[in-house]
């Protein structure tokens, strides 16, 4: 015997729920206590069990509509239902009732098992503005973005279709912060800087390798690139003749400087071209933060390219100001 799910009342004065999603569809198993939506009130967004075994046979709501209370919105049924059966069912008349205030539907001609054949109106996904309505999202979601402090609205002023689920928080960290809409995915920052005529950074590494206090030129490439950065901890992956290396920098000793695993991910990328012919560089910007480094006359001259969103019009001056500044005067790190 088929079972009607319905709007369920989680409080005194409800009316009604708002349907935020579906966590299963026609077709699929569940079992009674298995969650099968996702209803929001005025207080809260709370998961909802099937509360019978079965079959999904019907979802009779659609994600983003205000459903009165004990309204049937899904049909559970004892055996695995024909889905294109149910499809053809699904075609009755949808009558607006305006006194109600709510949509009802009538049941199609001839239904052979006296349920209710016609679904709500099907609505496209919606955007809801932070001053017009409420935000859909899964309870989880919802939590891990406050713990993150991220906000819900960012997703709905860039257009993406609610209701949001955990997995779109990962979308959410690569949005650019509020009033930087210039700063997008698709703008590059390219900025170019020189040293003197001579290669000071050279003599520097040459000192520190006579010495012992550290006789990788790519360590100390990678250390005053997280010092110029400004984020320590920090992983830097610096590119010499071919041969890529990615360093942990743990603070500003760098003595501490040391080759991490291949596949750890890099905060900061150093392409180290003072031995090629290369000695300008455009080529875009990728990942994360670039620095180019080649040849100019006598001296140095260094490239930073970077998304707009990864590093702000103020960030990059100063990381490149600050690299090519070290670069230019190693001796003023160990100040």
């Amino acid at each position: 015997m088929p079972h009607e799910v319905i709007m369920p009342a989680l409080g005194m004065a409800q009316d009604t729920g708002l349907l935020v999603g579906w966590l299963k569809q026609p077709g699929e198993a569940v079992n009674a206590d298995d969650v099968l939506f996702e209803v929001e009130t005025d207080k809260s967004t709370m998961e909802v069990n099937a509360g019978f075994d079965g079959f999904i046979a019907k979802l009779l709501a659609e994600a983003g509509q205000e459903v009165p209370v004990g309204e049937t919105i899904a049909v559970i049924s004892a055996e695995q239902p024909d889905l294109a059966a149910v499809d053809e069912e699904s075609s009755g008349p949808i009558v607006p009732d305006k006194a109600a205030g709510n949509t009802r539907v009538e049941e199609a001609p001839g239904a052979s098992d006296g349920l209710k054949s016609a679904r709500l109106p099907e609505k496209a996904p919606i955007a809801i503005p932070r001053s017009e309505g409420k935000i859909l999202a899964s309870p989880k979601a919802r939590r891990l973005a406050g713990e993150m402090d991220l906000d819900l609205n960012r997703l709905v002023e860039t257009g993406h279709v609610q209701p949001f689920h955990v997995k779109d928080l990962e979308t959410l960290k690569t949005l650019p912060p509020t009033g930087t809409a210039e700063s997008g995915p698709h703008t590059v920052r390219r900025l170019v800087a020189e040293t003197g005529d001579d290669d000071a950074f050279a003599d520097f590494a040459g000192w520190a390798a006579t010495t012992g206090a550290c006789q990788d030129q790519g360590a100390l490439l990678a250390g005053f690139a997280a010092l110029s950065l400004g984020r320590l901890p920090a992983n830097v992956a610096v590119d010499r003749a071919g041969d890529r290396t990615i360093y942990a920098v743990p603070s500003t000793w760098l003595g501490q400087v040391a080759a991490a695993e291949s596949s750890k991910p890099f905060d900061l990328h150093v392409r180290d071209l003072r031995f090629t012919r290369i000695s300008s560089v455009d080529l875009g910007a990728e990942d994360c933060p670039t620095i180019s480094i080649s040849r100019a006359g006598r001296g140095l001259r260094m490239t930073l390219e970077t998304a707009g969103h990864r590093l702000t019009a103020e960030e990059a001056v100063n990381l490149l100001s600050n690299f090519a500044g070290r670069m230019e005067q190693p001796l003023r790190h160990l100040l």
